[in-house]
């Protein structure tokens, strides 16, 4: 069988913070990413949920990373959405609403970013 590689040696899908550590340059992303490459956050379900922390950088930042500000603010609010409409029908409705509420207040921030750069 063929593995395939990225250019630091690692299986292609698999999480290489050397890649990412390059992304984040090339992106120009924030001292809050490169500070998630340096150690994971503690555990917290709503704020840094530990299976979204594995690898040394949350997925939500690594997202926001490849993303420009305006496809992020789409991609929080379609978060933002999707965790009320949810609510009391998979985990707990007052987690669900915190998480749409953190989702909205990333949503504040990528869009005040996106009007900033247009």
């Amino acid at each position: 069988m063929i593995v395939l590689r990225c250019d630091h040696g690692e299986p292609v899908g698999a999480v290489c913070q050397d890649c990412i550590r390059q992304s984040v340059a090339q992106r120009g992303a924030g001292a809050a990413i490169r500070k998630a490459l340096k150690s994971a956050p503690d555990a917290d379900p709503v704020n840094h949920p530990d299976h979204y922390t594995v690898g040394g950088i949350e997925t939500i930042d690594f997202i926001e990373a490849k993303l420009s500000p305006e496809e992020f603010a789409g991609y929080c609010r379609g978060n933002m959405l999707k965790y009320i409409a949810r609510a009391g029908h998979k985990d707990d409705a007052g987690q669900d609403m915190r998480k749409a509420l953190w989702y909205g207040e990333r949503w504040l921030r990528a869009r005040d970013a996106s009007t900033q750069e247009g």
